[in-house]
């Protein structure tokens, strides 16, 4: 139950127990303790005006006392929202290839953005892809097994970070790389059939690799110790083939985001 329901929860059956205890004292009045004089008088008023009022406050003491973190979190919070950091959900990465030193295109990735929209520091942040499936003729698409481990932020191999408000982290969730980055020890054990170095591009997605293209579905789970998780999901379609221009590879792979409710 969230924080402000619950205080409105607390203070409705507050009143509803307020009003019965009034009913109840009209309709069952206590012979020792009831008004007997004929006329109400302007000092009997001013009494019950202040009894009332001393109790009321009371009870607002009690309720702020007792629910004080949850009345606080009413106006402040941390609150998670998810994005991809560029249009298209693609974005290249440079660097130098091996044989040459011509720099070029080494990869292209997708970066999520989490950003802390609320008012209060969001505690130890957490990203896990939290399921996995990829399309198959058989089955239009089946659970792939993962670890379940917390995947790292970008820039840092920190699998927690905390967020104040209007800040935000990064983290990497596919990565296509071309087939010269992979490393050499790599390439020695990738070998095709007829005993050829495999040269194919490689498709990690969170710390899974993934064999050749296809259809996949990630779902994402964004959290922290003080905020409600935040999932999204990823529809992530890739033919396989490597372009070394970013305009020619959006052909090829794409990437679409949506949050799930």
């Amino acid at each position: 139950m969230r924080p402000w329901a619950r205080v409105l929860l607390i203070i409705g059956g507050g009143l509803v127990m307020l009003v019965l205890a009034y009913l109840a004292g009209n309709w069952c009045p206590v012979p020792s303790i009831a008004n007997t004089s004929p006329e109400f008088q302007r000092d009997d008023f001013y009494s019950l005006l202040v009894s009332t009022s001393a109790a009321i406050c009371t009870l607002l003491a009690v309720l702020v006392a007792l629910f004080k973190e949850d009345l606080r979190k009413l106006w402040r919070y941390a609150a998670l929202e998810v994005a991809a950091i560029e249009d298209g959900c693609l974005e290249e990465v440079f660097g130098r290839r091996a044989a040459s030193s011509r720099r070029a295109v080494t990869s292209y990735e997708c970066r999520i953005v989490v950003t802390n929209i609320g008012k209060e520091m969001a505690k130890d942040c957490r990203i896990l892809v939290e399921r996995l499936e990829k399309g198959t003729a058989v089955r239009k698409f089946e659970t792939v097994g993962l670890d379940y481990a917390p995947l790292t932020w970008a820039g840092s191999k920190r699998d927690m970070v905390s967020l104040p408000p209007t800040s935000k982290a990064i983290f990497r969730i596919v990565t296509v790389s071309s087939p010269e980055e992979k490393g050499m020890d790599e390439q020695d054990e990738a070998t095709s059939d007829d005993g050829e170095r495999d040269e194919r591009p490689i498709l990690m997605i969170g710390d899974k690799k993934m064999e050749g293209g296809g259809d996949w579905i990630a779902t994402v789970n964004v959290s922290a110790d003080n905020v409600r998780p935040v999932r999204a999901r990823l529809m992530i379609k890739w033919s396989g083939r490597w372009e070394p221009r970013l305009a020619e590879m959006k052909g090829q792979l794409s990437i679409e985001l949506e949050r799930v409710a």
